[in-house]
């Protein structure tokens, strides 16, 4: 399936006018600048850690973060670092602690180590707001919001919000994932992530693919609009093929009858 928390190896930031603007792209981790900085360059410096932040390539106002060498920044001239505004943040589902970073008018956020919390003061975190690129994703297929927060470890699944943790957080608006969802048969246990509703665009998902979603309520239907039912001539069998069966089964009677009795066709 198409990964619905992907994750990157490059750590790109939004342009920002508050520090609350989503992030877009997700932070896999920093990487160590080993091309010298350009003249203007600003170092950021982090209460949590010894490492000078910098910003790198700007492509369509998303810019890359990384942490500046020694020798980028000596042969830079050695320039005293900004202290980057620095904010601590937590989910209460989460044990997890962030901190987010105003570097300029960008904004990111790092999922700290047990090390760098105590580093950074040991400071309590806040936990009513979103933290910098988080994203909440609601799909067609249900009502539930689904938390995407592209700082989080690639293993952390994703968490479905509750009414309450939704009011906690400001009442943020969702971003919509338009004719896409989660979707099951009614007489089939296999959950398919679809990618295009309306055509019947999808395939079945793993157990370890639905975790990492956050176990999302798949919708209960009883055909996808892609679905072939088919006979051998000579053969009693109706054969099926679908999302969550790429290659075709052979359905039972009662499969055949909840999936609406359809007239099949010549395989």
């Amino acid at each position: 399936m198409d990964s619905v928390q992907g994750m990157t190896t490059a750590t790109t930031v939004p342009r920002i006018t508050a520090i609350a603007a989503a992030a877009l792209l997700a932070a896999a981790g920093l990487s160590s600048g080993a091309a010298s900085a350009a003249p203007d360059t600003t170092y950021y410096s982090v209460p949590f850690s010894p490492a000078l932040y910098v910003l790198g390539e700007i492509v369509e106002d998303e810019v890359e973060v990384r942490v500046a060498s020694y020798e980028e920044w000596s042969a830079d001239g050695t320039p005293a670092p900004v202290p980057a505004p620095t904010t601590y943040k937590a989910y209460e589902w989460s044990p997890h602690v962030f901190a987010e970073l105003e570097l300029g008018e960008y904004g990111y956020a790092e999922h700290l180590s047990y090390e760098q919390w105590l580093a950074g003061g040991a400071k309590t975190p806040t936990r009513n707001s979103l933290i910098v690129g988080t994203e909440l994703l609601r799909y067609d297929t249900s009502p539930a919001l689904l938390v995407l927060n592209p700082y989080e470890r690639a293993d952390s699944p994703l968490h479905t919000l509750t009414f309450g943790q939704w009011q906690r957080l400001g009442s943020p608006a969702p971003t919509y994932m338009t004719n896409m969802g989660f979707q099951k048969l009614s007489w089939s246990p296999v959950i398919t992530y679809m990618t295009d509703l309306a055509a019947g665009v999808g395939g079945p998902i793993t157990l370890e693919d639905w975790s990492s979603a956050g176990y999302p309520q798949p919708q209960v239907v009883s055909r996808y609009a892609s679905d072939s039912f088919c006979v051998v001539p000579g053969s009693p069998d109706v054969r099926y093929a679908g999302p969550g069966y790429p290659d075709p089964i052979v359905l039972t009677y009662p499969q055949w009858r909840a999936a609406g009795s359809p007239r099949p066709t010549a395989c």
